[in-house]
């Protein structure tokens, strides 16, 4: 399957939207807020050309010295043309030395992935 990679630079986050030839009609993000002091907040957005049923996989994970911690979270989606819409809230306590990585995927009704993004820093988990 050929995969056109365009990269988000967001500081101090790099996003990678990693577009399937199927989803040239779909764009997918992920908007990074500070909330408090060590406290982000991730919400990722989806829009469609056209009304759409899609499934969507969110995995965060993030890693410190307080340890490691995973969650996954799932569902399905219903959108309207040309509206953007939020996809789930994800907030994380992060400090300096802090790892993370949010993946979401999404899946049309033939359960074939269409979109990905991935937000990630300061790079890769081990």
């Amino acid at each position: 399957m050929m995969k056109n990679i365009l990269t988000l630079l967001m500081t101090p986050i790099i996003a990678t939207v990693i577009t399937h030839a199927e989803s040239a009609e779909i764009e997918l993000w992920i908007e990074k807020n500070a909330v408090a002091e060590n406290q982000v907040t991730f919400i990722p957005y989806v829009k469609t050309l056209h009304f759409s049923n899609l499934r969507y996989l969110l995995e965060v994970d993030k890693q410190g010295e307080s340890g490691r911690s995973r969650t996954r979270q799932g569902g399905k989606l219903f959108l309207q043309s040309d509206q953007p819409k939020a996809i789930s809230t994800v907030s994380l306590n992060l400090k300096a030395e802090d790892h993370y990585r949010i993946n979401l995927k999404l899946y049309d009704e033939q359960d074939k992935l269409v979109a990905e993004v991935v937000s990630e820093a300061p790079d890769n988990l081990p």
